[in-house]
């Protein structure tokens, strides 16, 4: 007996928006980092539509960026951003907490 619950998307729908979504993520990098020299950026579409600030963030100097999982921001504003440890860093922190003018809390 076939399900006759389709979801949100048809098949053909949720392919051809998995395509685009796989294309754009080949180009988003190309594209984001040719255009850090310039002022300013902005990324996504309509109402998605966002200000890129490479600079924002205010990491102090003795901690370095490294591949980056996932962010989430708390009730009072703050920015936890979650990355990848190093065993031979052991007092590098695997996640940053920042407030919303991008300075170093913890």
């Amino acid at each position: 007996m076939a399900n006759s619950h389709r979801g949100p998307f048809s098949r053909r729908q949720f392919l051809a928006h998995s395509a685009a979504g796989v294309a754009a993520s080949f180009a988003a990098p190309a594209i984001i980092s040719a255009a850090k020299a310039e002022s300013e950026v902005i990324i996504g579409e309509g109402e998605h539509r966002f200000r890129v600030f490479h600079q924002w963030p205010q990491l102090p100097d003795q901690f370095h960026w490294q591949t980056t999982h996932n962010v989430a921001v708390d009730r009072d504003g703050l920015l936890y951003v979650i990355h990848e440890g190093r065993a031979e860093l052991k007092d590098h922190p695997s996640i940053f907490v920042f407030d919303q003018q991008g300075r170093y809390v913890r």
